[in-house]
């Protein structure tokens, strides 16, 4: 008499035929366009040449803090000269004369230009393009984010742009390519940045505070952080229905970098120099509620928005610290730069100006488009792009965090940015 002393167990070769005989029996419906939960999981945890078919890539989603707008400066100088404007515009070419050149913002922007384009403004130093991620080429580093978008740019068509919804790009890309790192920059336009902006400085210039205009400052951040919340889950939401799982694909949330100094930090006093010498007419009480309501408010309600869906926050609120518009700790371009001598990071302003106002008649005010104003120039994009490549180290190497922040070290310039963790 045999004793049986476990189930009986088939050869491995025999299981494997049997189930890809069951699979042949299935047959693919035609309709299975998206990657399977295996090939998510192939494409998150895969290297290049192990046999995956889709190659890795990056993508950023969101508004002008991250598309690259102001891309096309390499700081600001007060000067009526045209040519390089000191060096400092990146639209410039077939210079005859350092004050004598062509213009073409598209050089910078691309179809997306404010000039001959839709204005999204995805500049060719836009965050995203910088970043450092292995196994990631330049050309698989995407960068689907446009200037003036709200969450509701993420799930409609971007109607007055000519741009599909945010998520359907991503997902034609996450069909396409093994998306390994999604980048989500929203919020400030859902606030009413832009208003705001343009309500202080004609404050400043009427000589009125801004802030006191602002009671309901609290419900409009309140509003942004559950219109940021849905997006975030809508993008989980698209990403699985492509057979993605959340740990295939690292999902970050950036905040807003502050753009303005402290009230005690300007180089100038608070005369109508402040925007005639600087592009900065924002009286000290005004910048410091900025950054201590609005900034840091939309930070921490991005921060809990980022948690509930189950993202990476990455905090830039200082990483321009001694580099905001009109910093005395930093300065403009002067005669003595151009194109063969331009400012460097370290000293710069990594911030856009406010160029010209309807009724200035300053010899500078037609600069580039308004629609820059404020956001991160040429320095301040490479700054964010290097914050994520450090980030990017950081998510790869140990237990990966839920929140960090990005610093410059003061000493570096654009490429001296500092990732760490704070939870």
């Amino acid at each position: 008499m045999h004793r049986r002393t476990g189930p009986r167990r088939r050869p491995l070769p025999f299981l494997l035929l049997l189930a890809f005989s069951l699979l042949a029996l299935l047959g693919t419906p035609a309709s299975a366009a998206v990657p399977s939960t295996a090939e998510a999981r192939c494409r998150a945890s895969a290297a290049d040449g192990d046999g995956c078919t889709h190659p890795p890539a990056i993508v950023s989603l969101g508004d002008s803090y991250i598309s690259g707008e102001a891309g096309r400066w390499a700081g600001n100088a007060d000067t009526g000269a045209g040519g390089t404007v000191w060096g400092t515009d990146r639209a410039a070419f077939d210079c005859v004369t350092e004050d004598s050149c062509r213009h073409d913002p598209r050089r910078v922007y691309g179809t997306t230009s404010y000039e001959g384009g839709n204005r999204c403004d995805r500049s060719d130093v836009a965050p995203i393009t910088a970043v450092d991620y292995p196994g990631v080429p330049g050309e698989r580093r995407f960068n689907l984010a446009c200037s003036g978008a709200t969450t509701n740019e993420f799930t409609h068509e971007y109607a007055e742009k000519h741009e599909p919804a945010q998520i359907d790009q991503l997902k034609d890309k996450a069909r396409e390519y093994r998306v390994k790192l999604v980048v989500v920059s929203v919020g400030g336009n859902d606030l009413g940045f832009k208003d705001i902006v343009e309500d202080c400085a004609w404050r400043f210039l009427t000589y009125r505070y801004c802030k006191n205009g602002y009671a309901d400052m609290r419900q409009r951040l309140d509003g942004v952080e559950e219109k940021a919340t849905r997006t975030l889950n809508d993008l989980r939401k698209g990403m699985r229905d492509l057979g993605y799982e959340d740990e295939d694909y690292r999902l970050v949330v950036q905040s807003y970098p502050a753009a303005l100094p402290a009230g005690s930090d300007y180089r100038y006093g608070e005369t109508y120099g402040r925007y005639n010498d600087g592009g900065c007419p924002f009286y000290n009480t005004d910048s410091d509620w900025a950054r201590d309501t609005v900034v840091a408010g939309l930070t921490a309600r991005l921060r809990r928005s980022a948690a509930g869906a189950g993202a990476v926050f990455l905090d830039l609120t200082d990483a321009f610290a001694g580099h905001e518009l009109c910093s005395k700790r930093a300065h403009q371009a002067t005669s003595a730069n151009s194109a063969s001598s331009p400012l460097g990071s370290q000293g710069a302003e990594w911030v856009r100006w406010i160029p010209y106002l309807k009724f200035s008649s300053l010899p500078w005010k037609s600069q580039g488009d308004q629609q820059e104003s404020l956001h991160p120039n040429a320095f301040g994009q490479q700054a964010l792009g290097t914050c994520l490549t450090r980030l990017g180290e950081q998510l790869q190497s140990g237990t990966p965090r839920r929140t960090y922040r990005c610093d410059n070290d003061g000493r570096g310039g654009a490429s001296g940015m500092t990732v760490t963790t704070t939870l």
